[in-house]
């Protein structure tokens, strides 16, 4: 029977025999693959506003740094500057009617039809220099303090040179705001002074100026459109005089008194003539060149395509007809033999139609042929009398004909002169007008307000930059950052098993812990009570316990079927605390009633003695090269059912050691003689042991410090793992600050809770 429960081991554990005859249980193979992580990759992969919070609670001294430097120079800007003042004043301006020479452009303008650009011109007029330099001067703001600022001395009108000018207009112009509401013809003049009263003198000064500056404008145009009237109308008085004096010369000569010959006569009624037929022979045209088109269609057999076809009343009645025969027919002929009378008539009667519709079509297309010869006689007919009656205006009286064109000329230079008179006499009733086209809706007034700085909105503008930066900042850091700090991140990075988050635990926290109340574990013996890296100097629910519980549990259900006896620890570099972990776990097997033990492998470097308060020699050395059996050199610790293997003398030839089948006959020995044999291994980047080792044991838990430990080195320590073929149990994050988001996340506030109720 598959997954049967076995009989609890001699020391409590209990495991689960997942066997059959069909091989181990599937369900239990995925759950402790090394390889595959935990059994909730697709939950991971989804998105977790947790991890962002993570980074941001992380980074918070960083954060609060950035917007504390953003706050402090906001302040310091603040009180650094000089208040502004800013007054304004609006004006509403109406486009000019300037072209008096065109009737046209003024009719637009009272319609309000304006150009785009207009205002924009009016904008670029308000910011140009010539109108900025007559404030300046009208002003006489070279003397202004408030205008010049306390660094400069005010400037006699005698020292004021071009150069001093320019700068004077630099700094009027630098204080200038103009801006168009937008769809309206109103324009917004605002001046930002340090001085509120200057601002309001500014500003509606500079709407004053603007007022006249229109009307010099206006002005200035008006008198160069009267000049150039002035000059065309000497011209057009020099042409008048002249086609008057060859009218009445041509009267002279061929004896026309005024009034007796005129357009009025025969030369009238030949032109109408002329006009008419002109007229009537374009409708020829177009007639015969629509019939002549619908010819074409039928020598080219598209009968089909004429209107006059298809538009047809009888036509359609008749394909109607047709079309319903035929559907009889067809009808018919599903159910009889051809020759069949009711079947024939129907034949017949289709075929008198179609003949009729024939006989139609023809009688319409003789129609359409007849109508296009009847058009191109008719054609033909205009254009001969329209050749006629050509040649017969041409044959009129030369006379009459020179006489009809100089009294043209006449009339037309005579409404020439009389137009620009009547325009000169526009244009001087324009000037003598002063009203400007610029009206000012609200003046302005003193503002006592400061307008910059804005205490209040710098500040929260300072502060939300200040926090958006330390955000980004925080999040760079962290992308940028070499180690990995958090147990999901290790556990992506390394595709393994988390197998426990051991917190960093110091003399206060162990002293904090051992305040709460509860029974404690086994107490150490007077010789290594001083250690306080040991599991049982801590409270029995402790965090530090509950992790390298947790730790147990881990590598109790690491294998299906049974847990594993060779269990190696080791880490990517020293200093991650991978002997004070595998000194702790196997002290919580042994509280368990396991026989457990405990090999220190590390013949470099051994530390388990300094954890155990124990002597390093003699020990594993010794016994690999035959200077005892292990019987001699496993040495009794100060906790039940925990021996120690010491790492014993430094050999000069360590790898050969623990690479040698000495080490590993050794090992599947001493697994026989104990229920968990846990070594503590070199680490995996510096020397190769802890590969070799790997190879001789069930699996290897890999040791990484939360805060030191560089991707690339734990990223190199699997890979080296893998290599070597070793089976990987998971990792424990070791070091992690009780403090941290991380570790509040796993362990919430269940142990704050428990301190409270006891």
């Amino acid at each position: 029977m598959a997954g049967r429960m076995n009989e609890p081991s001699p020391f409590g554990i209990t495991t689960v025999d997942t066997t059959s005859a069909a091989g181990p249980d599937p369900r239990l193979q995925r759950l402790y693959q090394p390889s595959s992580g935990f059994p909730f990759d697709e939950e991971e992969q989804e998105f977790d506003p947790w991890k962002y919070w993570f980074v941001i609670h992380k980074r918070r001294r960083l954060i609060a740094a950035v917007v504390t430097v953003a706050v402090l120079l906001t302040l310091a800007f603040v009180f650094s500057s000089v208040p502004l003042y800013t007054s304004d004043t609006v004006v509403m301006v109406k486009p000019n009617v300037p072209d008096v020479l065109s009737k046209r452009d003024a009719m637009s303008t009272v319609e309000g039809v304006y150009p785009e650009n207009y205002y924009k011109t009016q904008e670029t007029l308000l910011q140009s220099r010539t109108l900025a330099e007559q404030v300046v001067k009208k002003l006489a703001l070279y003397r202004n303090k408030a205008f010049l600022g306390k660094q400069v001395r005010p400037i006699p009108l005698s020292h004021l040179t071009a150069p001093t000018m320019n700068a004077l207009v630099d700094r009027y112009l630098s204080m200038l705001r103009v801006s168009i509401e937008p769809g309206t013809s109103l324009i917004n003049i605002a001046f930002v002074t340090s001085d509120p009263t200057l601002s309001m003198e500014l500003a509606n000064a500079h709407a004053r100026a603007y007022q006249k500056f229109g009307v010099r404008l206006r002005e200035q145009a008006n008198q160069e459109v009267e000049r150039f009237l002035q000059s065309r109308l000497v011209d057009l008085r020099t042409r008048l005089e002249q086609s008057e004096l060859a009218l009445n010369a041509y009267r002279r000569e061929h004896g026309i008194i005024p009034g007796l010959m005129s357009l009025d006569g025969k030369e009238a009624v030949v032109l109408d003539r002329i006009r008419q037929l002109s007229s009537d022979l374009t409708a020829a045209e177009v007639q015969r060149i629509d019939l002549e088109a619908q010819v074409q269609v039928i020598e080219k057999g598209n009968t089909s395509a004429l209107p006059a076809v298809t538009n047809n009343s009888t036509i359609q009645n008749l394909q109607a007809l047709l079309n319903k025969e035929y559907v009889d027919i067809a009808s018919l002929s599903k159910e009889f033999k051809p020759g069949y009378p009711p079947l024939a008539q129907l034949e017949a009667q289709a075929a008198r139609t179609r003949e009729s519709m024939r006989q139609e079509v023809q009688r319409i297309l003789d129609g359409i042929r007849s109508s296009y010869q009847a058009a191109v006689a008719k054609e033909n007919m205009l254009r001969a009398e329209m050749t006629e009656q050509k040649r017969e205006a041409l044959s009129l009286n030369d006379a009459a004909v020179k006489y009809a064109m100089l009294q043209r000329e006449v009339d037309a230079n005579r409404a020439l002169t009389n137009n620009v008179l009547q325009k000169i006499k526009d244009v001087g009733l324009e000037a003598e007008s002063s009203a400007s086209n610029v009206s000012v809706l609200d003046p302005a007034e003193v503002n006592p307000i400061p307008t910059s700085p804005r205490t209040k909105i710098d500040l929260t503008i300072g502060c939300a930059l200040g926090l958006i930066g330390g955000l980004l900042l925080a999040f760079a850091v962290e992308y940028l950052s070499n180690t990995l700090n958090s147990p999901d991140e290790v556990e992506k990075f390394l595709q393994l098993p988390n197998l426990g988050v051991v917190p960093e635990f110091s003399e206060s926290e162990r002293s904090r812990e051992k305040q709460l109340e509860g029974p404690s574990l086994p107490q150490l013996t007077v010789k290594s009570s001083a250690n306080n890296q040991l599991v049982n100097t801590f409270k029995p629910y402790s965090m530090v316990a509950d992790a390298y519980r947790s730790i147990r549990t881990g590598l109790l259900l690491s294998r299906a079927g049974s847990p594993p006896k060779l269990t190696l620890f080791t880490s990517a570099t020293k200093g991650e605390g991978k002997t004070v972990t595998a000194v702790n776990t196997a002290l919580m097997l042994a509280q368990v009633g396991a026989k457990v033990l405990l090999i220190d492998s590390d013949l470099r470097r051994g530390c388990c003695h300094k954890v155990l308060g124990m002597q390093p020699w003699p020990g594993l050395t010794e016994l690999l090269i035959g200077a005892g059996s292990a019987e001699q050199l496993i040495q009794p610790s100060d906790f039940p059912n925990l021996s120690v293997l010491m790492s014993g003398s430094k050999p000069p030839n360590s790898t050969e050691l623990v690479g040698s089948d000495r080490m590993r006959d050794m090992l599947r020995e001493l697994g026989s003689k104990f229920d968990f044999v846990v070594l503590d291994a070199p680490p995996l980047i510096p020397v190769s042991d802890a590969m070799l080792l790997s190879t001789m044991v069930d699996g290897v838990i890999l040791v990484v410090d939360s805060s030191r430990t560089p991707k690339k080195q734990i990223k190199a320590a699997r890979a080296r793992l893998e290599y070597a073929g070793a089976r990987i149990f998971g990792f424990v994050v070791n070091r992690m600050h009780p403090k941290s988001f991380h570790y509040h996340y796993y362990y919430g506030d269940y142990y704050q809770d428990d301190s409270q109720t006891g």
